[in-house]
């Protein structure tokens, strides 16, 4: 466990995908690292991928509360990745396309709502009709997630 970097290739609430390259196709070291992670107060359960050298993480509380001691326990510094910002024909066009129908929902509900307001309720009907046909746990809670998921980004936007 001593590598000069571990990389996030993934992280949400409560997950955490760790690429560490000294557990690739290692896995006594996979096995030995993880051990060592799992001994972190704060992690609940750690899965090492000694085929793809990555450790999948579960803990609770704050990640930055959590990355100090990580990284003691891994021997490495722990690398935030910087997402690739969305680029080529395909994304400028259909982000045209979206600020065209942003304008267009402006205009008809005469500056009262815009686009994200009117997909908002979109994904709340869809869900309704979702639990309406008993699908509750998988399409209607996924639909319920990205209208909050939608309503969250809003506010922080402004």
């Amino acid at each position: 466990m001593t590598e000069t970097a571990v990389r996030i290739a993934h992280r949400t609430g409560g997950r955490v995908r760790l690429i560490v390259p000294s557990i690739e196709r290692a896995p006594e070291e996979a096995r030995r690292v993880a051990e060592a992670v799992a001994a972190v107060e704060g992690v609940g359960k750690v899965e090492a991928r000694a085929a793809t050298g990555s450790l999948v993480l579960f803990h609770h509380g704050d990640w930055a509360d959590l990355a100090g001691p990580l990284a003691a326990a891994l021997g490495a510094a722990i690398e935030e990745a910087e997402p690739e910002p969305p680029s080529g024909a395909a994304f400028e066009s259909t982000a045209a396309m979206v600020e065209v129908l942003n304008r267009e929902a402006r205009r008809v509900f005469g500056g009262r709502t815009d686009l994200s307001e009117l997909v908002f309720l979109g994904l709340l009907g869809a869900g309704a009709v979702q639990i309406a046909r008993g699908q509750i746990v998988g399409p209607a809670s996924t639909l319920f997630s990205q209208a909050l998921q939608l309503m969250i980004a809003r506010r922080s936007a402004g």
